[in-house]
Order: structure tokens, then sequence, then C-alpha cells
């Protein structure tokens, strides 16, 4: 199909389960194509048998099922996909998926929109198994679901999410923007947001990935105006290999329950590697537990962030858990650590820490009104900044030019730092202490601009510039 479609409309519908069928070692281009799916249960609008391949531009594919599973396009194994401007409407469905792609297939969807709004259960947008390329680029994925949703869901692939919008809404169970399983993961210059849930809201979650970078998002989950009742999570990595964020803008809402703007966990024989740099994580109130960051069990490099942990029964700027792995140190430089007022109140904690002399912590800015301790260990509760700085704390392995004093920040929702910040100049040069992958983005803040600036490194994500 290929001509004028604003002049010739070509509409394919059926009350069959698949109106459009590539059979096997098959293919379709179809350009300027409406494919209405029929009323039926368990249809898919296109389906693509095993070693078929469809090109589809400029096509609109819409469910009408209100019945069972309905899916807008499904594949078989090794199929290839291309998708550009296309639209697929889930929207009302009983069980939602956009795009469901099975084993072993490949596919490239460039301004994809896909939309499943009030539907009954589940709403998936794109799906991909065992995939060796999945490249998602300048596309939207828009809906919501009584039961669960996920925006973009990748099992055992390799994923390239790029210039991508994906928003979910209220109500649900259970939501996840993007949910990685034992795949490869590059996620960058992308917006993704996800209300708040019964259960539990994730922007992006990793389970088992091997390899996982984020760069240059903004993620937001929840809302400041009223409050989940689930747990919230900016992004959580649960068993994860490798995990890289730069330059990200995290940010939590409100949380009747627990709320981490970054969490991770592994397994203690096999410890994960998690670097962020650059990166302004920001969480709401949370009724338990309330952490910007948290890491347990992984070997980690944390430079240059600004970490702000909303009110809770406890609050934790950055809260390190390494359960006695051993290894070399771990570095923590160049952060701002905000704790909130609430009945425990840490900007910075580490826990089960094991083996002496594992911990560097220089040139941070740790600050709360009335902390519990500035710093806690399970040993030791430091309370002051020179008493950081001695590094007489248990794993303490270096520790100096930390500060605590009022970031001194432009607004009270904007994290750049203002004149006379006591921030500005502050830092140490991290270079040293980076990982290779690190080094590059040490170079600059998370505007771009080039660190360091004036007479040394700031503290926090941002880099501040007079002329600015």
């Amino acid at each position: 199909w290929s001509r004028d479609i604003e002049a010739h409309e070509t509409v394919i519908e059926a009350a069959v389960v698949n109106p459009v069928t590539v059979v096997s070692n098959g293919s379709l281009f179809a350009d300027g194509l409406v494919a209405f799916g029929g009323t039926v249960a368990d249809t898919a609008v296109l389906f693509v048998q095993t070693d078929g391949t469809l090109r589809a531009t400029r096509t609109l594919i819409k469910s009408l099922s209100d019945s069972g599973e309905s899916y807008g396009v499904l594949t078989d194994y090794y199929v290839a996909l291309e998708l550009i401007d296309v639209v697929i409407e889930m929207d009302g469905s009983q069980t939602a998926h956009g795009v469901f792609m099975d084993d072993h297939g490949t596919l490239t969807a460039r301004r994809l929109q896909v939309t499943g709004h009030d539907v009954q259960k589940f709403f998936a947008g794109i799906v991909t198994a065992f995939s060796a390329s999945t490249v998602i680029e300048k596309s939207e994925i828009r809906g919501n679901a009584l039961e669960r949703q996920v925006g973009i869901g990748l099992y055992k692939s390799q994923a390239i999410v790029r210039n991508t919008q994906v928003g979910l809404g209220l109500p649900n169970e259970e939501g996840y923007g993007i949910l990685d399983q034992a795949g490869t993961l590059s996620v960058s210059d992308s917006t993704i947001e996800v209300a708040g849930s019964y259960e539990e809201a994730n922007g992006v979650y990793l389970s088992g990935t091997h390899d996982a970078t984020l760069t240059r998002n903004v993620i937001r989950v929840g809302s400041l105006s009223d409050f989940s009742l689930g747990w919230l999570v900016g992004v959580g990595a649960e068993y994860a290999d490798w995990v890289f964020l730069s330059d990200n803008v995290i940010a939590t809402g409100n949380s009747a329950v627990s709320n981490f703007g970054f969490i991770t966990s592994a397994y203690s024989e096999s410890p994960g590697e998690v670097v962020l740099v650059n990166n302004v994580i920001a969480t709401g109130f949370a009724g338990s537990i309330n952490g910007a960051v948290r890491v347990e069990n992984s070997t980690y490099f944390i430079a240059q962030n600004t970490l702000a942990a909303g009110p809770g029964q406890e609050s934790t700027g950055a809260g390190l858990d390494v359960r006695e792995l051993i290894g070399p140190p771990r570095s923590f430089v160049n952060n701002v650590a905000i704790s909130s007022m609430s009945e425990a109140n840490f900007p910075l904690t580490f826990e089960h820490t094991g083996q002496p002399d594992l911990q560097t912590v220089l040139g941070n800015a740790l600050y709360a009104i009335s902390p519990t301790c500035l710093l806690e260990t399970e040993d030791d509760c430091v309370s002051t900044v020179n008493e950081v700085n001695a590094c007489e704390w248990s794993s303490c392995a270096q520790s100096s030019d930390n500060i605590s004093a009022k970031p001194g920040f432009a607004a009270a929702d904007d994290y750049h730092l203002a004149a006379g910040s006591p921030l500005i100049d502050a830092g140490i040069d991290p270079t040293s202490l980076a990982p290779e992958e690190a080094l590059e983005a040490l170079g600059y803040d998370i505007d771009g601009d080039a660190r360091p600036q004036g007479a040394g490194w700031d503290i926090g994500a941002d880099e501040y510039i007079p002329a600015r």
C-alpha cells in the first residue's frame, strides 16, 4: 500500500481474530493503511508469523475488542518489524498490548504512538522478548489500566530507547514506565512519567539487567499534590550487573509507604556496579522509609549528584548498604546529600560495612535541619562535619573536604546554585577516583556546562556560571 493517503483512504476492517496476517516467510510493506480489529476476543489487528517481515509507515492500527487479549501488532518468532509514523490505539480493551514481539525478532520504531486509555486490566505499550535489536526513538506511549501497566517491557533483549515519552496514568495497582529483565538497555533524552499506584509504581525498573545506561532523562513517579498508596521508585535495580546514570532528573511524589529516587540490590556473591554522576534525585513525603539514593550490595562511584530526600519516618539523602562485601574502596564525592525533618534523619548512612577502610567520602555537602546523625554507620553516629572529616568512623578509608551548610539553591524546586552558595568551588577533583566509564561525564554538569568553572569544582549536579 503506497499512495496519496490524504486523497485516498484504504481501510481494512474484519470481524475475525486477525484482520491482517503476514504468513511465515512472507513480507508486507504497508503505507497509509488503516486497519481495524474486530470486536471478537483475543484478536491481533496485524499478525506476523514466523520469519515474516512487516514494514509499516503512516499507518493507523486500532483495536475494537473490549474482551480477552488484544494486540495492535503481534508476532511469532524471528520476525523483523519496522514501524515508522504508526499510530496504535488500544483504548478500552480488556487486556491490551500495542506491540508484542515474540522470541528473537528485531524492532525499529520511529515516531510510533501507542495509546491504551481506560484499559480494564493490563496495558503494555511495547513488549519484546529475546530481541537481538530493539530501537525505539521519537515515540510516545500513553495509557492507564485498572490493574497492571507497562510502557515498555523488555525480556532478555538488547534495547535502545531515545527521545521517547512514556506516560502512565491513574488508576492502577502496579506500574512500570520501562521494565527490563535480564537484558541490556540504553535510555537517553526521554521523559518517563508514571502515576502513583495502590501497590508499586516505578519509572524504570531493572531486574537482572546485564548493562543499563540512563542519560539525560526526566523520570517522574507519583505526584506531590496527592498520595500514592503504594511504593514509589524512580529507578530501581534488582540483581543488575552494571548500572550507569548520568545527567538525569529523577523525582518522586508522596507515598503512604516507602519512597526511593534510586534503589538497587544484588546478591552478595555476585555484587553489581553502580555509577551515578550529575543526577538530581529528589523524593516527596513517605509514610515509612524515604531515601533519595539507596545502594545495597553493590560497589559504587557516586559523584556530583544532588540528592534530596523528603520527610518520612526515616529520611536519608544517601543510604549505602554494602553487606560486608570485599573489594576496593567505594567513592562518594562532590555530592549534595540532604535529608528532611523526620523521626530519624540522616544525610548519609553506611550499613553492614564489613571490612575496614572501605568508604571514601570527599568534598560533599551533608545537610539537614536537626539531623539525628550527619553520618551514621552501624557503629557510629557522627554529629559534626569535623568528625566526618576526621575519618575515625567505622569503615572509613578517606574523608576530607566535606562541609555542612545550607546549599543555597536558586529556588525551592530549582537545584541550580545561586550566587553566594557555599557549594561553589568547594568540591575536589574527582577524576583520580573515577572508573574510566565516568570520566567524560565528570567533565561537565547536568546542563552540559564544562567543569570546573572558576577556582574549583562545585558540589552537586550544577556547576555555577556567573553569567547565567
